[in-house]
């Protein structure tokens, strides 16, 4: 994200079951704009991309990534950045993450400056940890997809303007 008065927000999701079917949306404002396009895919991974992403996820890195703590909001910075996976282990769901930002400076008495030292560190380990994962997923994004009719774009009017 990127709340600058010309910035972007995007944000990401994608769930996939175990024999690989999907469901991925993305999201994309530029602002000051008050429009969110919106795309929604359905499809199955091959063979191959889903054996990568079990390779990914069963990585030690992956397994022994701490559970992801997000900061404390409102955070005092116009760029950031976050991840969260959940990752099913059985009969329990492992929650992974990092928060990254664009430090400002004067506002290190601010959140997420303020951030305990132990969970930036968490951040900083995860994002390591979960750097293939994100590349896979980036490239899995990026791949052309059926989109479902559901996509669309909405504009949030302003009642006083």
């Amino acid at each position: 994200m990127d709340l600058h008065s010309s910035g972007i927000t995007t944000g990401s999701d994608i769930v996939i079951q175990r024999d690989g079917h999907f469901h991925l949306q993305t999201r994309f404002q530029q602002l000051p704009s008050q429009r969110v396009v919106l795309h929604i895919y359905e499809a199955t991974l091959d063979a191959f991309q889903l054996s990568r992403l079990e390779s990914m996820l069963d990585a030690q890195a992956v397994r022994d990534a701490p559970t992801y703590e997000g900061p404390k909001f409102p955070v005092a910075v116009h760029t950031m950045g976050g991840v969260t996976a959940q990752i099913s282990r059985g009969d329990k769901i492992q929650s992974v993450g990092y928060f990254a930002w664009n430090q400002v400076p004067g506002r290190e008495d601010l959140p997420p400056e303020t951030t305990p030292e132990a969970i930036k560190e968490q951040w900083r380990s995860s994002r390591v940890a979960l750097t293939p994962l994100v590349g896979w997923f980036h490239e899995i994004e990026g791949m052309k997809w059926p989109e479902l009719d559901e996509s669309h774009f909405t504009s949030y009017e302003d009642p006083d303007q």
